[in-house]
């Protein structure tokens, strides 16, 4: 499973991270959590797909800048990444 994030480090702009997904699987899942370990996004991409995050917590707040990791589960794999997100 392969887990691509774009642009990295990436400028928090109102754009959103396009987070780029490939592997052998029909759907995947994952979530976005902050260096605390906080959750701070939830995602779902079908086929290998992309999807973007638009720099917001779950409270829709803006996060701060930082590295943030993306943890990706589909059809028995798992995979990560991360990204440094720039002010």
């Amino acid at each position: 499973l392969s887990v691509t994030l774009y642009p990295n480090p990436a400028w928090q702009t109102g754009i959103g991270f396009t987070m780029r997904i490939k592997g052998q699987a029909t759907a995947y899942e994952g979530e976005m959590y902050d260096l605390n370990g906080r959750l701070v996004h939830r995602f779902r991409v079908t086929g290998n797909g992309s999807a973007v995050w638009n720099g917001r917590d779950l409270d829709q707040r803006s996060v701060d800048p930082g590295i943030y990791f993306v943890r990706v589960r589909g059809g028995g794999a798992e995979g990560t990444s991360r990204v440094v997100v720039l002010k």
